[in-house]
Order: C-alpha cells, then sequence, then structure tokens
C-alpha cells in the first residue's frame, strides 16, 4: 500500500484503440483482438501477470538502437516507443520497456503511474569497495489492480530490469516473513515471488537510503523506512551455503517520475561512459521451459512451489559474450567476434530486427568489437 493508503487516479493513455490492439497482437494477448473484446477487457490482478509475463516474452532487454542506429538514441517518449518497439521490432531498457508497459495498462484500463529507484552498482572509488546507489535511473510502475474494498492495494510491476528482474505482479508490503505472499480476496500479505527459475525469488521490504538526512525523531539517528528495498534470492533449499539468502538489487521510492525525468534520466544512462549502457551492446531475451531436471523439480517442492508456474530460461548478450542460462545453470555459451556475426546474434537469437547495414553505425565507438573491421 502507498504512504498514507493513496489512491492512484484513471489517466488517459497515449495510445489509441488500433495501437492496444496491434500491441496485444504483438505479445500474443489472444483475449484482445477487436474493439469489442478491447472494451470488454478487466483490469485485474490475473489479467496484469498475464501481461507482463507475455511482454517480458515479447520484448528484450535490448539497447541496439544505442549502437546501430545512425542518432545513438534510445527512445523513451511514448511516440517513439511504439514505433521502436511494435512497429520496428526493437527491445529497449527499463525507461523504454516500463514507458510502454504504462501507457498500454493505462489504455487498458487499469490505475497506475511510474516511480524511480536507485540501484546498487559497484563502487566508482575501489574496485574491492562496497557497492553504492546511483542515481535514479531505474524506473517501474506502481499498479492497483482491484476493485474496493482493496482499491488502494498496490503492487509493483517492472518489466525492464532484466535477466535477474521482476517477472510477476509482487504487492507492496513488507516481504520479510519469509513466506510467500498472499494474495487472497480476504487477506493481502507481503512475501515473496517467484522469479525466474527456482529457487530464483524476488520480494521487497521498507528501507531507507544509508545516506539520508532524515531521523524519526531529533536526535535518534534512526532514518525513516520511507522507501522499498526490491531484493532476489538464489538461496537453495537443496543446496544450502553459507551467503546472504537476499541481495538489493535497487531501492525504490513512491514519488512519481514524469515524462521529463525519464527523458533526462535515460539520456544520462546512454551517454555517459560511467553507465555499461554506453559502451557495452546488452541484450537479455526469455524463453519458456519446463522443469525437467529432478534437482529443480525438488528444488521447487521444497520451497512449496507448484509445476504449474511458468519458468523461464534466458539469453543473454553483454559485449562478446553469447549465454544460454537455466537458473545458475549455464547451458550454452559462445563468444562472437566480428559486429556481423553480433547483428546475426542479435537478429536470430534475439529476435531484434537489425540488418547486416546497421554495422556501419558502431564503427569507431567504444562498443565495437576489435575485431571487426
Amino acid at each position: 500500500m502507498l504512504a498514507r493508503a493513496a489512491y492512484i487516479r484513471s489517466v488517459s493513455s497515449p495510445y489509441s484503440s488500433e495501437q492496444i490492439l496491434a500491441y496485444c497482437a504483438k505479445i500474443g494477448l489472444s483475449e484482445v483482438h477487436d474493439a469489442g473484446s478491447l472494451q470488454s477487457f478487466e483490469p485485474n490482478l490475473t489479467n496484469l501477470g498475464k501481461l507482463q509475463l507475455l511482454h517480458n516474452l515479447a520484448f528484450p532487454q535490448d539497447t541496439s538502437e544505442l549502437h546501430y542506429t545512425n542518432d545513438h538514441h534510445m527512445p523513451v517518449t511514448p511516440h517513439d516507443l511504439y514505433q521502436s518497439m511494435v512497429v520496428n521490432g526493437k527491445g529497449s531498457y527499463c525507461f523504454g520497456q516500463n514507458g510502454l508497459f504504462l501507457g498500454i495498462l493505462r489504455g487498458l484500463g487499469y490505475r497506475a503511474y511510474g516511480a524511480a529507484g536507485r540501484v546498487l552498482v559497484p563502487s566508482r572509488v575501489s574496485a574491492d569497495g562496497p557497492m553504492e546507489y546511483s542515481g535514479l535511473n531505474h524506473y517501474v510502475i506502481l499498479v492497483q489492480p482491484l476493485p474496493a474494498p482493496h482499491a488502494n492495494v498496490t503492487f509493483i510491476v517492472d518489466v525492464g530490469f532484466g535477466g535477474t528482474g521482476l517477472l510477476r505482479p509482487l504487492l507492496l508490503a513488507d516481504g520479510s516473513t519469509g513466506a510467500p505472499q498472499v494474495l487472497n480476496v480476504d487477506e493481502m500479505k507481503g512475501g515473496w515471488t517467484w522469479g525466474s527459475y527456482p529457487p530464483e525469488r524476488h520480494r521487497v521490504v521498507p528501507g531507507f537510503f544509508p545516506s539520508s538526512s532524515l531521523e524519526t525523531e531529533l536526535g535518534s539517528g534512526e532514518a525513516p523506512r520511507l522507501e522499498w528495498h526490491f531484493q532476489v534470492s538464489h538461496a537453495s533449499r537443496l543446496h544450502p551455503n553459507d551467503e546472504p539468502e537476499w541481495r538489493t538489487l535497487f531501492t525504490l521510492m513512491e514519488d512519481e517520475f514524469f515524462q521529463s525525468d525519464i527523458d533526462e534520466a535515460s539520456f544520462c544512462v546512454s551517454n555517459m561512459p560511467r553507465f555499461i549502457f554506453n559502451h557495452t551492446v546488452i541484450c537479455t531475451r526469455r524463453i519458456p521451459v519446463t522443469l525437467e531436471r529432478e534437482d529443480d523439480r525438488e528444488e521447487l517442492k521444497l520451497w512449496g512451489g507448484v509445476q504449474e508456474e511458468v519458468w523461464l530460461e534466458k539469453w543473454n548478450l553483454q559485449g562478446d559474450k553469447v549465454t544460454r542460462r537455466a537458473g545458475a545453470r549455464v547451458l550454452e555459451e559462445r563468444t562472437v567476434t566480428t559486429e556481423r556475426e553480433r547483428l546475426e546474434v542479435l537478429r536470430d537469437v534475439f529476435g531484434v530486427r537489425v540488418t547486416p547495414e546497421d554495422e556501419q553505425w558502431i564503427r569507431g565507438r567504444r562498443a565495437a568489437l576489435s575485431g571487426s573491421v
């Protein structure tokens, strides 16, 4: 639930009915196929989960627009995102993925808005130093998909964090209980939800930024817990170890992040040399799989999960490394040595619509492969 039990109001979508129908066809949402089915669509929690999954499967996490186009620009405005992703067959990163998804959700009748977070990143001072917070350079969506009397119960939806990101709606409530989230009509309780493959799980817990200047009482030195730590766990019950169970990926604020905020944050992330997007070609694609290994099924059973959950393996491209993973297992790994080869991988493995001619735009740039001519 949001601070002060606030409600999210309905906001009109930047997309027309025709554009929303084309998006639904693109992701494979067969329930919405014409004006009548669009009008009767129910913006509920079940459909929100279906939309989140289908979007993740349809659109790769993709920075090719930054490296393989003449203007080297990541689109983030509603019109440009629709043209790039739905029409031109590209993916995006968080600002684009969640920007498009927010507009679609609003067009389907959901009450939602965008919020920002600070990502924990390696220290810029020392390679061995502690992780530190970035600026406001991650973008997520907060949604209220339930009717009264639960109309202000809020969920986090994020289709833009990449490999370890959220795949299912997550209740905005303290998830430190150690149990799965409870989403019954008569009981809503925070907890964890499944990630892409057992034992990956996600949760949020109330928290604060260590550098906060605020305190709960004068002289107490205790910061108020006004933010939310989004955390991931890969802790195994089948093969336990001594590593911490949960790791914070980013810390989310409830303040609304507007289009002008997105424009400026995306410009910084894509143009400042210290950000990985600026100097590395990155792409991630998710693919549905079944749990075929006995160890995976046993891990799921130990956590109380069910086989009917949707599980995903991931293709990942980072620079010249291409990897396919199911959970922690590496299923396939290769290295690309030329731009022509990398473009073929982007097209054939990741489903990104690129052409051999796009190689010209990356020549001489920091992200270019050294083996290319």
